[in-house]
């Protein structure tokens, strides 16, 4: 007779699997993630799988709504007043995990998923990430620091940064000469563009 779970149990298995698919999902690509191979790789039946995930989407919803919980508690670990750099610090901690985990950047920032209907807690992480990314460009819109809009600004950070991940992610740029100098670059360039010509 199966062994019949508790809720934390059941929990507790359902986030080992969605650690296992990050892994796959990291070595193989979306394509190379299938419930089978999940299963397959965690030594469970075929089945298994569906008794946590509806389908695919859902296991990629699970490694979205991870990612997502990890950054926050990133962004919220960071311990800084001054808004300018608050801004540059989350700047670092976004850019450092696109470059680090492509193909988890590409999951969560360059998929549609956002334009679909989702899970509560899937929206939630997602407005709760958006709200901290904008927190401090607010405050220094408030304060004066930049002429730019936080909704206008926020676009044209993540666009330039989206097109310098995609780079590297491509290898168009050498990750070990070009890249650094080329986020220093974009970096002071764009700070001329939005900053006021007030100190922080």
């Amino acid at each position: 007779m199966a062994k019949i779970l508790t809720e934390e149990q059941k929990l507790e298995k359902r986030n080992r699997l969605i650690e296992l698919a990050t892994s796959i999902l990291e070595r193989d690509g979306e394509a190379g993630l299938t419930a089978r191979g999940l299963a397959r790789e965690a030594g469970i039946s075929r089945t298994t799988p569906y008794l946590y995930f509806k389908d695919k989407e859902a296991i990629l919803n699970g490694i979205r709504l991870q990612i997502l919980n990890r950054i926050i508690a990133k962004f919220k670990q960071v311990d800084e007043k001054k808004p300018l750099t608050q801004m540059q610090l989350f700047g670092e901690i976004y850019t450092i995990f696109g470059l680090e985990h492509p193909e988890l950047y590409r999951l969560v920032f360059t998929s549609d998923f956002s334009l679909r209907p989702m899970l509560p807690e899937l929206q939630q992480a997602l407005n709760s990430f958006q709200s901290l990314m904008m927190s401090p460009m607010q405050k220094a819109y408030d304060a004066g620091l930049i002429r730019i809009p936080p909704d206008r600004l926020n676009l044209v950070l993540w666009s330039c940064t989206h097109g310098l991940l995609s780079f590297a992610h491509s290898g168009l740029i050498d990750k070990q000469t070009v890249l650094p100098q080329l986020r220093q670059d974009i970096g002071h360039i764009l700070s001329q563009g939005f900053l006021n010509q007030i100190k922080d």
